[in-house]
């Protein structure tokens, strides 16, 4: 008896918690390395606790998630906790097939870089915000393994950095700080095994054409694996259908 009324009062408890979906769709494009890509995600969350709805609360997430640039087609599972909205813990699954025969600056005859990758991944983001000032940090572990593997280093097309013959982890560090509608995006990659390194900076400017589309595009720079630098022009153009949580995948 006192099970059931334990049992009783957590479904309770639940059902009183205010859950939501939400989904999204995003097309990025990137000219050096050449890049270019479709995704859509779908959330289910659930806040915990509540004190105010634009920041204080905390949140459990999972979502599902698509990705093809129709040479590289990738399905993810991702778990997301909020113990406060604006600090973000975060793990994924995802599975992806590569049908790539060219990319910048590697050469796919003496590398792999068609085959099945699996990736496990997990991490954490931080976001501040002051009036119209924004920073948002992101430090996040990817272990991947070539599932096709032939012993030889394999192409990750993320980071533009070679892993070492099927499996390696990678590392990856993305900040970004602006002021209204006026930003800078870093990221740095770093694979463990082969110690290749790669990273990227740009200047972005963002357009919101309505509270669910928002272009951010502009110039930067894109350091390769062997250290030399070319210039590159990002554009990400994100279309939240249902907005999800602050931080949310």
């Amino acid at each position: 008896m006192i099970k059931n009324r334990i049992f009783i009062l957590l479904i309770l408890f639940v059902t009183s918690l205010e859950a939501k979906w939400d989904f999204k769709l995003e097309q990025l494009a990137r000219s050096y390395p050449t890049g270019f890509y479709l995704k859509s995600n779908v959330g289910y969350s659930l806040n915990f606790w509540e004190k105010d709805k634009k920041a204080l609360y905390g949140y459990g997430r999972i979502a599902a998630e698509a990705q093809t640039s129709f040479v590289v087609n990738t399905a993810s599972v991702i778990v997301d906790f909020n113990p406060i909205s604006f600090v973000n813990l975060f793990g994924g699954l995802s599975k992806t097939n590569r049908n790539i025969s060219d990319i910048s600056s590697f050469s796919c005859e003496l590398v792999t870089c068609r085959g099945k990758l699996d990736r496990s991944y997990y991490g954490y983001r931080l976001a501040l915000g002051a009036g119209k000032f924004f920073l948002m940090g992101e430090t996040k572990y990817t272990n991947i393994e070539l599932t096709t593997g032939n012993n030889r280093l394999f192409v990750d097309e993320l980071s533009s950095t070679l892993g070492s013959p099927n499996k390696d982890r990678l590392e990856q560090h993305t900040l970004a700080l602006g002021y209204s509608s006026i930003m800078t995006l870093s990221q740095f990659n770093r694979m463990n095994n082969t110690n290749q390194k790669s990273q990227m900076h740009y200047l972005l400017y963002r357009k919101f054409f309505n509270k669910e589309l928002e272009l951010k595009v502009g110039p930067g720079f894109f350091r390769s694996r062997v250290q030399d630098n070319h210039f590159s022009i990002i554009s990400l153009l994100t279309w939240n259908i249902k907005a999800g949580p602050l931080l949310s995948h």
